[in-house]
């Protein structure tokens, strides 16, 4: 079982990074208005109480997704397959069904080609491609590794 950490866009960072401060800030406004009216013997109502609970779970969820993203994707070589982890959410290719692995040289992606012609985006540095194959190869010799365009 060998391991390759995903790699992530810049944009997920920035997504991740501004979404999370956002989710901070509504926690934090909405814990001190709803003290201030508790403080000031304001009476809260069914849906102002339904409100601060709807923002503090999207925004506790929102982090937890991010952060289990950041922790734990990545992709698990075994002996049958390629498990993709992206946080809670495990995709399974089967090594039996690849066709190839292709490096497009246009768009510097690494590819698994599936016998219909459809693909799945290996998304992992550049510079552990090679390893990548490598890896695959050992548990999967049949596959046939190639370099094209994009077709």
């Amino acid at each position: 079982m060998v391991k390759f950490k995903y790699n992530f866009s810049k944009w997920f960072y920035i997504v991740a990074g501004v979404g999370s401060l956002v989710a901070i800030a509504c926690i934090i406004l909405n814990v001190i208005r709803y003290s201030s009216y508790i403080q000031k013997g304001i009476d809260l109502g069914f849906y102002d109480y339904l409100s601060f609970g709807f923002i503090l779970v999207l925004s506790v969820a929102f982090i937890a997704i991010v952060v289990t993203a950041l922790i734990s994707s990545n992709y698990v070589i075994m002996q049958d397959k390629v498990v993709l982890k992206w946080g809670v959410v495990r995709n399974t290719v089967k090594l039996n069904e690849v066709k190839e692995i292709k490096f497009c040289t246009d768009t510097l992606k690494l590819q698994f080609i599936f016998d219909d012609e459809s693909y799945f985006n290996i998304v992992i540095k550049n510079s552990e491609y090679e390893k990548f194959v490598d890896e695959v190869k050992k548990v999967a010799p049949k596959i046939v590794y190639v370099q094209g365009a994009t077709e």
